[in-house]
């Protein structure tokens, strides 16, 4: 097991993520749940794809948990963000893959918020996508709780790696920060605002 993050549920429950190798299957998302009285479950969840997934983003919301992370495929040189739901019991109410159409490179998911704004329960998640050799821009896609897709937003610094760091909704609005770089010993300090 490969943990990567962590969340806390309004009961005490404890959340992990993070990724397992399966025979057969190559890596897979891996999540767990613990109770004051030790683990309630684990499981561990594989994109439709079938390749090499990494979870790296984990929320909680009442009996709800909401992962996200990378999903690559055979080839290794494509990949896209996976994002699920689960119930309280670890069954998948939805699972969503998501990439940069303009293209079709690398792309990682690397962090899941919630947030309520008039009314319905947003789900925010950001992280990076190639958009050209030495390009990466910050991505963010909202879905409804339900999972259906209603938004994305991009930021690319025209030549640079663009990376979040962390996030923070504060509806309508969202907050990242991360680094800017134009090469892997050359950053900058980066904070946007989206709406």
């Amino acid at each position: 097991y490969t943990w990567q993050t962590a969340t806390l549920d309004a009961s005490g429950n404890w959340y992990l993520a993070g990724n397992t190798y399966i025979p057969g299957e190559q890596e897979d998302f891996l999540v767990a749940k613990f109770s004051e009285d030790g683990l309630v479950w684990i499981h561990s969840y594989n994109s439709v794809a079938g390749g090499r997934d990494f979870a790296t983003g984990i929320t909680a919301d009442g009996t709800d948990v909401y992962i996200t992370g990378t999903s690559i495929d055979s080839t290794g040189l494509h990949s896209s963000y996976m994002t699920l739901k689960l119930d309280s019991a670890c069954s998948v109410q939805w699972l969503n893959t998501w990439a940069d159409t303009t293209d079709n490179g690398l792309n990682g998911g690397t962090w899941i918020r919630i947030k309520n704004y008039e009314g319905p329960k947003l789900v925010f998640v950001g992280g990076s996508s190639q958009t050209g050799i030495a390009d990466a821009a910050i991505n963010v896609v909202l879905y409804l709780s339900n999972g259906y897709q209603i938004a994305e937003f991009k930021y690319d610094s025209a030549g640079l790696y663009d990376v979040p760091a962390s996030v923070v909704v504060d509806s309508p609005y969202v907050y990242i920060t991360g680094v800017s770089g134009s090469a892997f010993s050359n950053w900058d300090f980066l904070t946007i605002r989206g709406s």
